[in-house]
């Protein structure tokens, strides 16, 4: 998980998570309800989801 985390982020240090030892269920969870953690952009078209800046499917996506 932590390829996903901003472990600098102000909101990381705010919900005191730099010692958080926590299972990827529990990670998941946490960045559902705190999606600023995230480094990465996740963004999600209905069941398709894409990590990071992935302009050509999201152009694919609004060409449908």
């Amino acid at each position: 998980m932590g390829v996903f985390i901003d472990q600098s982020s102000n909101v990381f240090r705010e919900l005191g998570l730099t010692h958080a030892r926590m299972s990827d269920e529990t990670w998941l969870g946490k960045l559902v309800e705190e999606p600023l953690l995230l480094k990465i952009p996740l963004v999600r078209n209905g069941n398709q989801l894409t990590i990071g800046a992935d302009e050509l499917v999201w152009k694919a996506w609004t060409e449908k």
